[in-house]
């Protein structure tokens, strides 16, 4: 197991209803062990392994919730 985070911004996010579809909809990814939205800022910050999960994969289920990444932040081990 490699653990990585990584962090991006998003525009777009309005209220908790979008916060709680973020945080469900990538921590049904196996391989994702924590998803933090926040609202005001946009910023969203997932913890995964990166043997079960790609950075595409991350991004690829963001775009099908019709949000687009605006600025990844860094990623780290």
């Amino acid at each position: 197991m490699s653990a990585k985070s990584t962090y991006f911004t998003l525009q777009a996010i309005d209220g908790i209803h979008d916060v709680k579809e973020l945080k469900h909809a990538l921590g049904t990814i196996r391989g994702v062990t924590s998803v933090a939205v926040n609202a005001d800022t946009g910023l969203v910050a997932v913890d995964y392994d990166d043997e079960d999960v790609a950075f595409g994969k991350l991004q690829h289920m963001v775009a099908s919730l019709g949000y687009e990444m605006q600025e990844e932040h860094g990623a780290s081990m």
